[in-house]
């Protein structure tokens, strides 16, 4: 899994370095730039930061990778290294550009992944109802659209970027709105 360490040193308040770990490889930006506070300004340095990294690392992912490695690359996890206050504040809040970079790299992903939830929620219906489903699913720009027409006719309509990082909590709650329907 690919992942992203944030060194953060607490007195003096410096983002010392971001290191990226992907694909077997480590690249890494050692700014050593001082803060007087872990704030808006601190967290755009941080995010431009992790964003080239994320750049770099899709130039070697279109190179190279396989559909395991973008996956990896969209479930990337963000770790503050020295666990300090201030990384903890910093990693608490989404970083905009970043999530930018990745969006290409979600969406060439979103085609497997949404036939993968469909064929789960179908299967998991099916066997609920001891009966066949009547529906289809597709992806209209960035969201997921599944429709069942019989025994029930309902449509729920999903953000892909919410079905990628969160599939099995979606699926959860996809299926537990659909249940009452069907029994």
């Amino acid at each position: 899994m690919a992942e992203i360490e944030l060194y953060i040193a607490e007195d003096p308040l410096c983002l010392e370095k971001v290191t990226l770990h992907f694909m077997g490889s480590e690249v890494s930006r050692a700014p050593q730039k001082i803060f007087e506070k872990a704030d808006a300004r601190m967290h755009e340095s941080v995010d431009q930061l992790c964003t080239v990294l994320i750049e770099e690392a899709i130039t070697q992912l279109e190179a190279i990778g396989e559909e395991s490695d973008y996956l990896d690359l969209i479930y990337l996890s963000i770790k503050d290294v020295y666990q300090t206050r201030s990384g903890k504040q910093l990693i608490q809040y989404p970083f905009p550009n970043m999530e930018a970079a990745l969006r290409p790299i979600m969406m060439e992903v979103a085609e497997p992944i949404a036939e993968k939830f469909y064929e789960e929620l179908t299967n998991q219906l099916e066997e609920l109802t001891d009966d066949e489903l009547f529906s289809t699913y597709y992806l209209d720009d960035q969201q997921v659209v599944i429709q069942l027409t019989a025994p029930i006719d309902y449509e729920e309509i999903l953000a892909i970027d919410t079905l990628i990082r969160n599939y099995h909590d979606t699926l959860q709650i996809v299926y537990e709105k659909i249940y009452p329907y069907i029994v």
